[in-house]
């Protein structure tokens, strides 16, 4: 397989974010998620081909990156075939 792929996300809300850290964790979650992806696409670690709602609270101090980041990091945990992380 050459990893090619795609990774389509609905709706991301942010509730209480100004719109320069909404758009600062949108693209620190587009980041990582995609690293995480080809990550465990190269580990031969494979991902659900559809989720539904994937629903968390995050910690209200984080900075806008790195809730990007955690958000990234609670969808692959949700994404991985085996229903939770290796």
């Amino acid at each position: 397989m050459n990893g090619a792929g795609e990774i389509q996300v609905g709706e991301v809300v942010l509730t209480g974010a100004s719109a320069a850290d909404g758009a600062e964790a949108a693209a620190a979650f587009r980041a990582e998620l995609v690293r995480l992806w080809r990550a465990d696409r190269a580990a031969g670690i494979g991902w659900k081909a559809e989720m539904s709602v994937v629903d968390f609270e995050v910690e209200a101090q984080l900075s806008a990156r790195s809730l990007g980041e955690a958000m990234a990091r609670e969808v692959r945990r949700h994404a991985l075939d085996s229903g939770g992380a290796p």
